[in-house]
């Protein structure tokens, strides 16, 4: 006899009145409202069949799209927003290694899409370069301000990235897991690092921090297993805790006199590093 197998749900609701429907590969949220909110990819609706998901689909009025909500769908390559969407929560694309292109309605106050790339709304933000993009040297739009949180997130076909001197910060996990990056170009104008920002890059060999630099967050460069060498800038103030952890291959650090603040254990396990601190001018 033919045993049943369970059916695999397609639809159901998914947040304040909204809805959500699976078909031929496409997934369509719609209703007004804002979208739940889960924990972990695996607490939404569609994650069972979210390895099948090629295209999202949010139309309009829906508001928000909830954290991690479409985490690791492997096989996702496009994403369309509608003018309604105001929030968009962290990690919601992250892992996604085939998504190419994020689109935003052009009448959407609060972002903008350019080349499949999401950024706020006046493009001083770059929010979410997508990990299936096939360029392997970018160079970040002169006028981006800030690169948000995941924003290059395990995006791991990029060998070097450029930064204009127009941004300010590198928010957290913004190139964690990009393991191919071997080169970061950064310019002046670059203040704070955040956490966790470069973390697990394991090919990355030489880092030169710009003098702007005021901070480097915890975790920050932490498991850049290859990193050899590494030059901090001259007003550094603080490096957070692991910041440096298990760079077992940098060599020598100079530490610039302007360091207040090291983070406990922040250059645990770089065993072989030799430390240099500036003595105080006599």
């Amino acid at each position: 006899s033919m045993i049943a197998e369970a059916a695999t749900t397609t639809s159901g609701t998914c947040g304040d009145n909204l809805t959500w429907n699976f078909s031929d590969g496409v997934l369509t949220i719609s209703g007004v409202g804002t979208m739940m909110e889960g924990e972990l990819y695996s607490d939404y609706p569609w994650a069972d069949i979210r390895l099948s998901i090629t295209e999202v689909v949010i139309e309009e009025g829906v508001k928000s799209i909830g954290k991690d909500a479409f985490r690791i769908a492997m096989a996702l390559t496009s994403v369309h927003l509608p003018s309604s969407v105001e929030r968009i929560s962290e990690s919601a694309f992250a892992d996604c290694d085939r998504l190419m292109s994020i689109a935003v309605a052009t009448s959407n106050p609060y972002f903008a899409s350019s080349n499949g790339i999401l950024y706020n709304n006046d493009k001083t933000t770059l929010l979410i370069y997508p990990g299936g993009k096939s360029e392997k040297c970018y160079i970040i739009p002169d006028g981006v301000t800030s690169i948000g949180n995941y924003a290059f997130y395990s995006c791991d076909k990029l060998k070097t990235v450029t930064i204009p001197s127009s941004v300010k910060k590198i928010d957290a996990y913004a190139f964690r897991l990009c393991e191919s990056l071997i080169q970061v170009n950064t310019t002046d104008g670059l203040i704070s690092i955040g956490d966790y920002a470069f973390a697990n890059n394991t090919k990355i060999t030489d880092v030169v921090l710009p003098d702007g630099v005021k901070s480097i967050g915890k975790y920050a460069f932490s498991k850049a297993t290859n990193l050899k060498s590494l030059e901090l800038g001259n007003s550094l103030e603080t490096i957070g805790t692991l910041a440096f952890w298990n760079c077992s291959k940098l060599e020598k650090l100079t530490i610039p006199a302007t360091v207040t603040s090291i983070g406990s254990t922040a250059f645990y396990n770089c065993y072989d590093t030799k430390f240099e601190v500036p003595s105080d001018e006599l």
